[in-house]
């Protein structure tokens, strides 16, 4: 009887362990969006791209903007449960893109999970003024 509590217990254990690890994603989903300027970079633009298949997560940030080269921006997500810092953007010949995935089921490094949750994108420059906006 005990051997069969601990095989049990070790059965338990082991699909805890598992759900565990596993990321939960709400639903499958692809959002594309426009970032607009707020005219603190003149003619910038860019783009915002979720997708979300199964386990596997993707968000995907372009900019394009008349800035020199590796100039960095902050990019703030938005989700119901307030604003999060995706990461930074290095600009190289007029173009930032900055791109996480979950790994197939892994946790996300930015920490944004579900990506789907993800409603509005801002690009920050280093005075904290946004420079792009879009809301999806």
């Amino acid at each position: 009887m005990k051997m069969l509590a601990r095989k049990f217990t070790m059965v338990a254990f082991a699909a805890c362990a598992a759900l565990s690890t596993t990321t939960l994603a709400l639903a499958d989903c692809e959002h594309k969006g426009t970032l607009v300027s707020t005219g603190t970079i003149p003619n910038a633009a860019g783009t915002i791209e979720v997708k979300a298949t199964g386990t596997t997560q993707r968000i995907q940030v372009k900019a394009d903007l008349a800035v020199n080269d590796g100039t960095k921006f902050a990019v703030i997500t938005k989700t119901n449960n307030g604003p999060k810092v995706l990461g930074t953007m290095t600009v190289e010949l007029g173009l930032g893109e900055l791109k996480i995935t979950n790994n197939n089921g892994n946790s996300d490094p930015a920490k944004t999970d579900p990506f789907c949750a993800v409603h509005s994108v801002a690009i920050i420059d280093g005075n904290l003024q946004p420079v792009l906006t879009g809301t999806f």
